[in-house]
């Protein structure tokens, strides 16, 4: 996917408002998700690919008016995610997708760029 993004991205100038980045609830809710074993690896490695590749090609595609939107997920129930012991119930996995979501917020203004908001989504589930 990354590298999806990165061919878009460095493609011929755009005048770019908006764009929106959405990633699925177990990354950013701390749960385990393949490759990767432990609760909230996924996360981590979410991330580092964040702060070493698409931050930059963010700041380019933005320049100083354009805005990146985080399009927050939300948790589901402990049956259907089956990982009950790293995300809890509904409203737990919610709150740790909506606290994952804010430290991608954070990594992405820690890497300079200007104009970075969540759409809590998942907060009206």
């Amino acid at each position: 996917l990354a590298d999806e993004a990165e061919r878009r991205l460095r493609a011929p100038a755009m005048d770019i408002d908006v764009i929106v980045l959405q990633d699925q609830s177990l990354t950013p809710g701390g749960g385990v998700v393949s490759p990767h074993r432990e609760p909230g690896q996924a996360r981590e490695a979410c991330v580092q690919t964040l702060r070493e590749r698409y931050a930059p090609l963010l700041r380019a595609a933005c320049g100083e008016a354009g805005t990146v939107l985080l399009y927050q997920t939300w948790g589901r129930p402990a049956e259907m995610h089956g990982q009950p012991e790293a995300l809890g119930d509904f409203a737990e996995m919610s709150q740790k997708t909506a606290a994952g979501y804010d430290s991608y917020l954070a990594t992405l203004e820690g890497e300079g760029l200007q104009r970075v908001e969540v759409a809590a989504v998942g907060d009206a589930y």
